[in-house]
């Protein structure tokens, strides 16, 4: 779907038109193919360039074709309650327009249109305020991210496989944007000095403003993932230890048990034997078996083995 906007500085929204109006935004949201070769035609763009935004494996960085600049970038969505993605998300910077393109609809367009600030006249200035939404949804799903794995830390004794897969899950997610906000950061940096474009101090300190916070980004990531690391490591302790106390149990009750069955194989068999025609023999047997495994229970206990 493809939806174009204008908004000047005497603007108090911005207004849907119909046609590719200078200093107008263009939006494609999961175009088709005559879509975007519509777009490549009538705005003389490069129709591969395009195409590449719709890989799901994209990942950010900046092409320059014929003087303008396509800056691939990547934003977090919510595919699943829980389950978060990056999703590939392009800009393009040419003289008299913005182009954006993304395969899935964007989070953050609301917040675009509703903006009293922003204008399409101010073309680097709205897509400084594009790329600030970018990092804010990485913000808000680590939001989630951490809180999920303070639900699950609160009580370790009760995890469960679901909740070992939920952390898996979160590691995974965390990897994911590691490596979208290290690119992303990088390409900060490539905006201002590898793009040709005259920024002016305010866009240029705002610019930089992005690529320290996609560097706190990662941070945060890291930082939730040692956190995972760490609880996986020490549940793995726990486990093995648990696994060793009732391997070292069913030890020694093993022998204990076993101690009975060997005095009672002795009577078993077929020769004489001490106090054999004995009236009690058989309680004096019994009263020694339990002794004797009563012994050995204590001394297992005493030595932590039960």
């Amino acid at each position: 779907m493809t939806s174009t906007y204008y908004k000047n500085s005497s603007s108090k929204s911005f207004e849907e038109i119909q046609e590719f109006k200078k200093n107008s935004w263009v939006h494609l949201t999961n175009p088709s193919a005559n879509e975007l070769a519509y777009l490549a035609e009538s705005l003389k763009l490069d129709l591969t360039l395009l195409t590449d935004a719709l890989d799901q494996y994209e990942v950010p960085r900046i092409e320059i074709e014929d003087h303008d600049v396509y800056i691939y970038t990547r934003f977090a969505v919510e595919k699943e309650p829980g389950l978060f993605q990056s999703v590939p998300f392009l800009l393009i910077n040419k003289k008299g327009y913005l182009v954006t393109l993304s395969p899935q609809p964007l989070p953050f367009m609301g917040n675009i249109l509703s903006s009293k600030r922003q204008t399409t006249v101010q073309q680097i200035r709205l897509m400084i305020y594009i790329f600030s939404q970018v990092n804010l949804t990485y913000s808000q799903r680590l939001i989630s991210i951490s809180k999920s794995l303070r639900t699950v830390l609160t009580d370790t004794i009760k995890i469960t496989n679901k909740d070992i897969i939920q952390f898996i899950n979160l590691e995974n997610m965390l990897y994911d944007f590691i490596s979208s906000l290290t690119r992303i950061e990088a390409g900060y940096t490539n905006f201002t000095k590898q793009t040709g474009i005259r920024f002016k101090e305010p866009e240029a300190d705002a610019i930089d403003d992005l690529r320290l916070e996609a560097g706190q980004l990662m941070q945060i990531c890291k930082d939730n993932i040692r956190t995972v690391v760490n609880f996986r490591e020490a549940y793995n302790t726990i486990l093995t230890n648990n696994l060793n106390r009732v391997i070292k149990f069913f030890t020694a009750l093993t022998v204990i048990i076993t101690i009975p069955n060997i005095i009672g194989s002795f009577f078993g068999m077929n020769v004489l034997l001490p106090f054999a025609q004995h009236p009690l023999a058989f309680g004096f047997i019994i009263l020694f078996a339990l002794i004797t495994s009563g012994a050995l229970a204590f001394l297992f206990i005493k030595k932590d083995w039960m």
